[in-house]
């Protein structure tokens, strides 16, 4: 195309001898400017082409992975209330002049050892995306900010988990005996006072450790809702 134009500029130019030269000089910088612009707009449609297809597969497979951690996160919830509920159970038959059958509060201590889920997300399309520089292909500041601040929630949430961990793994080794034969001994009032200070403690780290997942859960639902 911009051959054919050349030669309408020359025959242009030829019609007035005197600015022949200076026309066809000024015309071949014209072309040679058009050329590059034209150039320029090809590569950079391409280049944000690109980019768009990068951004929609990152998102694609952030979804993937958000489906399967809102799943378990579900799970995890369902599972951590159920202890919650047999702890305050728990703390209730412990009070004095409770008329608890021995057997249904040995079947409700064992039962909050039974499982401790916490949560493992996954993040590697989400740390891939950090160390190839992809989140800052992404324009929308809204969409880019719940990213950000859901991943940062993985990571409080992941330091709750541990610290619930801990505590249980420490509850188990503390009542082992208990554990072991599936039945609490017979207690002294101090014992008795220590198991419920005990269950108080590990009550409360439960409790904070389902707000900390369900206030994700909301984080996870807005980030799918997103279009």
């Amino acid at each position: 195309m911009i051959g054919f134009f050349r030669k309408i500029r020359k025959q242009l130019a030829d019609d007035n001898k005197p600015l022949k030269y200076a026309r066809y000089a000024i015309g071949e910088i014209a072309l040679v400017v058009v050329g590059i612009l034209i150039a320029l707009s090809i590569n950079n449609w391409n280049e944000e082409r690109k980019e768009k297809d990068i951004i929609e597969n990152f998102l694609g497979r952030v979804r993937l992975d958000l489906a399967g951690d809102k799943a378990e996160l579900v799970r995890i919830i369902n599972i951590q209330k159920g202890n919650k509920q047999n702890i305050e159970f728990l703390l209730k038959s412990l009070e004095i002049g409770s008329q608890t059958d021995k057997i249904i509060l040995d079947s409700m201590f064992i039962s909050i050892y039974n499982g401790n889920p916490t949560f493992f997300p996954v993040v590697g399309t989400y740390h891939s995306a950090l160390s190839s520089g992809t989140l800052r292909l992404i324009r929308n500041d809204i969409l880019l900010t719940k990213i950000v601040s859901l991943y940062d929630s993985y990571n409080r949430l992941d330091y709750n988990g541990k610290t619930l961990d801990n505590k249980w793994y420490k509850m188990n080794e503390k009542y082992k005996f208990e554990l072991r034969t599936k039945q609490l001994k017979s207690m002294s009032i101090n014992e008795i006072t220590e198991l419920k200070d005990d269950l108080n403690w590990y009550y409360i780290t439960v409790k904070f450790y389902i707000d900390r997942c369900t206030q994700t859960l909301e984080l996870i639902n807005e980030m799918l809702e997103q279009e």
